[in-house]
């Protein structure tokens, strides 16, 4: 299996998307497009799965306040184009830490919570390089995207860096390994 962690902000909308889903940014057709062509221009098309590593996999934000149901809007958008979502990674967050996010401990938590399963290769889709990505060497796994630009969201030349470092042979339980991960950080 195959494994894209996909954020939704800057990499299926950037600056630029017209798109809106009530009141907030919605969806670009060209990025999710080109989502699409990563998933299936992967060598193991067939067991290619998204997890959702963006902010829009939170029923509430930090405050515990409910926001818009924009997963089942995503959800719609991407089953419409004939992709799935298989997962979400889980949402960490630490008390005093408000405005930091942890998303290179979740996608590292959700490779240990599956490292039996037989994962062949990751992509993390993101427009940001968070702080504790260099803390487990994740940069390698990264094709970055851009949400202030005119060429920002998943344009079509990340399409295939993506493909490349998609299609790397990988073995979870030696990366879990090599940045001593055992579950919590």
């Amino acid at each position: 299996m195959r494994i894209i962690f996909l954020d939704v902000d800057g990499v299926l909308n950037c600056a630029l998307t017209k798109d809106r889903y009530k009141g907030m940014m919605g969806l670009d057709e060209r990025f999710i497009g080109n989502l699409v062509r990563l998933v299936a221009q992967s060598s193991i098309k067939d067991e290619t799965r998204i997890v959702l590593s963006s902010s829009w996999r939170a029923s509430e934000d930090k405050d515990g306040k409910s926001i818009p149901d924009h997963l089942k809007y995503l959800d719609e958008r991407l089953q419409a184009r004939g992709l799935e979502i298989y997962d979400k990674t889980p949402v960490i967050r630490h008390p005093n830490e408000e405005y930091s996010s942890h998303r290179g401990l979740e996608i590292m938590t959700w490779l240990y919570i599956h490292r039996e399963e037989n994962i062949k290769g990751i992509v993390i889709l993101d427009d940001v390089v968070f702080e504790d990505f260099k803390k487990y060497k994740l940069g390698s796994f990264l094709a970055k995207s851009i949400y202030f630009s005119r060429a920002g969201g998943f344009i079509e030349p990340l399409v295939d860096k993506a493909l490349r470092i998609l299609d790397k042979q990988i073995d979870v339980k030696s990366i879990l390994q090599e940045r001593d991960f055992e579950g919590g950080g």
